[in-house]
């Protein structure tokens, strides 16, 4: 056997694997789209819910940095909305956006998703529950309100969410205010 014969093909090989490598790297970087930013369908029907409409609202801080909310998003002009997941019944089983008025003060809820125990923890995100935490301002606690009877982990779960969406909210202004002031 020649020389030859022994090296072409692991070359032809190696050479055949770095142009497939090549391509595929390139069809990535051409048709990669970032979805970092983006409001998705839900977060706008949410945004819907809680202020009538989610035209100029974007998002300006993303999970890592939004002070364990998973994103903060503003309409550039006070009202704020805080995409929270917490644990109800289940691991991460409340996916909840709270809005926060040009006051501060809590302005509605929206259910994103809901996976914990239909008809008992899914009481929980009702309207009626959740007008119990309207009102409230960047001070009050969440904490105090009744847990739904029945529903005690997914009402704990919804309390939690408010008290992460309350506490970075309250960071994201004083950080907006931090920012004015240099």
């Amino acid at each position: 056997m020649r020389i030859k014969e022994i090296i072409m093909p692991p070359i032809v090989l190696m050479l055949v694997c770095s142009v497939t490598c090549a391509l595929l790297t390139a069809a990535y970087e051409i048709t990669y789209v970032d979805t970092t930013g983006v409001i998705t369908e839900k977060l706008s029907a949410g945004l819907a819910e809680l202020y009538g409409s989610a035209e100029g609202f974007g998002i300006v801080m993303t999970e890592g940095e939004a002070f364990s909310a998973d994103s903060i998003i503003s309409d550039g002009n006070g009202n704020i909305a805080v995409e929270v997941t917490a644990d109800g019944y289940s691991k991460d089983g409340l996916h909840l956006l709270i809005g926060f008025d040009v006051n501060g003060r809590v302005c509605g809820i929206s259910t994103l998703d809901m996976r914990d125990t239909p008809g008992i923890g899914s009481r929980a995100a009702d309207e009626s529950y959740y007008r119990n935490f309207y009102g409230m301002s960047p001070d009050s606690d969440p904490l105090a309100v009744d847990s739904v009877t029945g529903a005690t982990y997914s009402s704990r779960g919804v309390k939690q969410a408010v008290e992460t969406a309350r506490n970075a909210y309250r960071e994201f202004t004083a950080q907006k205010e931090d920012d004015l002031h240099e």
